[in-house]
């Protein structure tokens, strides 16, 4: 038997006697199969979990010649199974035993700190992602459901959690590709069914021949608790955005009219910022980093667009109220991690996370619940080290980072998630030792870099730079307590030209950028409200 004949079958008789007793499976059929198919799938589902193997896997052959497309199988590990090979872990935590895994997904449920990471990896011809589970901080980590898929079936696959359960979103070639959906108790990382019994759900189904390439799955967990999102990309550029309650008993989709969308999705929730509350990155057919965000009502706005060079794979978008940061990949002259950042999203300003002297590459980042921004990196010293960095919301200069991994780490983008208390959580996947493609979980804290730092005693309003200045030019401020805060600009003879922020803000140092592009040369004034207080400076504007 070659690999590329693998069936789903071969998935179940693989599995040692002690495996098929602790497993318990669904099947996962094609679209569009009559119910002749869908009552087999049921028998043999039973058969099965009732201790029937042999005749579960001959029925399962049968069925298999009478449908079209590729048939998938669940399993949720009645015994979760946990790694207890003590050679397989080191300083940093190892999840699982499975190798050969490309993508990791992670995220947090607040109310409990139970973390969940998604693994997608390959044996032969067959995709898999795993749901693995920690109770107590990634300490220990348990695998509790795996997907399993024969042939070219699994394309991508994404977690979030919200209202106290992990949802786990994948692209599935099922007759044409689809989007679908599982959802997995927080408490015990069992599989939980929708309300008509399914064990998954169709979010999306394309229309042949396109294929969906990636997908993205986030959540509202962070303020209103009480919706899941999907983002992804198909083959012929188009970018589908899509929601639903926790429920997930209706998908609906919004428009985003992107149709030139190729790879490097990320997307990603802001909250407490109602105006702008979905931002979302990717790398465009042309080779161009693309920022956008949605609005209230739902119009799509393109926010920035700049040439990154061929060859980038990764973007990285993050939110927390008025700021936003995307770090993305940059190749021109060879590959550094660079970063745009925003306070509104109406002008950006750039930089690097690193030493451009050094190829570095895969960077991901959050700025999630008020922690500051975080980002890890890849850094291409004779031992590739990922390497950690942290700052404020507001400018200031990037410390020196640190280097988070005990092993070297592959290429592939790493997943980031806050803990709170100014702790982070890594996931980040081995070269080849001590396994290959093993994926190790980290902590590390804006802490382990010195950045303690010290609120601001007073309200003030610092004097703009350049000053004069030609169309742009850098306000900065200080508040030394969470409040509202307006911005506005006035002309020489005291007319309002402009109200440049207007919205709640975290206490500490804050900047941002005012375009004076469509202004004439002349005298202006910014006055800032805040806390029941008002200042001014006095700008000049030459062109």
């Amino acid at each position: 038997m070659t690999e590329s004949s693998v069936q789903a079958w071969d998935i179940l008789t693989r599995m040692s006697d002690v495996e098929k007793a602790n497993a318990i499976i669904d099947i996962e059929l094609p679209s569009g199969v009559n119910q002749n198919a869908i009552q087999t799938a049921r028998t043999i589902e039973n058969l099965w979990n009732d201790g029937q193997f042999d005749a579960a896997i001959a029925t399962l052959q049968n069925l298999a010649t009478e449908v079209e497309g590729a048939i998938a199988i669940g399993v949720s590990w009645r015994t979760p199974l946990v790694n207890e090979d003590a050679s397989l872990w080191g300083p940093d935590i190892r999840i699982g035993t499975r190798d050969s895994i490309y993508q990791t997904s992670m995220d947090v449920i607040y109310a409990s700190g139970t973390l969940f990471c998604i693994l997608t990896y390959k044996e032969g011809s067959t995709y898999f992602f795993s749901v693995n589970r920690s109770s107590n901080s990634g300490q220990t980590w348990s695998e509790t459901y795996t997907w399993a898929g024969g042939g070219d079936s699994l394309r991508s696959a994404s977690g979030t959690c919200v209202s106290g359960v992990c949802w786990v979103g994948y692209a599935s070639k099922v007759n044409p590709y689809q989007a679908r959906v599982r959802r997995f108790n927080g408490s015990t990382g069992q599989t939980l069914p929708f309300a008509n019994g399914s064990s998954y759900d169709t979010i999306f189904t394309s229309a042949s021949p396109d294929t969906i390439k990636e997908l993205v799955m986030f959540s509202n967990q962070d303020n209103l608790n009480n919706r899941v999102y999907c983002m992804l990309i198909t083959r012929n550029g188009s970018l589908r955005f899509f929601w639903a309650d926790t429920s997930g008993a209706n998908w609906n989709q919004i428009s985003t009219g992107i149709t030139n969308a190729s790879h490097g999705l990320s997307a990603t929730w802001n909250e407490d910022y109602t105006s702008r509350p979905f931002w979302f990155s990717y790398i465009s057919l042309n080779d161009s980093l693309m920022i956008y965000c949605k609005t209230t009502p739902d119009t799509t706005i393109r926010s920035y667009a700049t040439a990154i060079g061929s060859g980038t794979k990764n973007t990285s978008i993050t939110a927390y109220h008025d700021t936003i940061f995307c770090a993305y990949e940059y190749n021109v002259s060879g590959f550094e991690c660079r970063y745009r950042i925003s306070y509104g999203g109406t002008s950006w300003t750039w930089g690097n996370l690193c030493d451009t002297t050094i190829t570095n590459e895969a960077p991901a980042a959050t700025a999630r619940r008020g922690g500051g921004i975080s980002a890890i990196y890849r850094f291409y010293t004779p031992t590739r080290q990922g390497h950690y960095i942290h700052r404020t919301y507001q400018y200031m200069p990037w410390p020196d980072p640190v280097t988070y991994t005990n092993y070297e780490l592959w290429w592939n983008k790493p997943s980031l998630v806050y803990l709170g208390g100014g702790d982070y959580g890594v996931v980040y996947l081995t070269t080849s030792s001590p396994a290959i493609r093993g994926a190790f979980f980290d902590r590390v804290a804006a802490s382990d870099i010195g950045m303690a730092q010290s609120l601001p005693n007073a309200f003030s309003l610092n004097q703009n730079y350049p000053n004069p200045f030609n169309a742009k030019t850098c306000i900065q401020y200080n508040l030394p307590r969470a409040t509202d805060v307006k911005i506005e600009i006035f002309d020489i003879l005291g007319r309002k030209v402009q109200t440049i922020q207007n919205g709640y803000q975290q206490a500490g140092p804050h900047s941002l950028i005012w375009n004076a592009e469509n202004f004439g040369s002349g005298i202006y004034f910014a006055k800032i409200t805040a806390d029941g207080e008002s200042q001014s400076i006095q700008m000049t504007l030459l062109k």
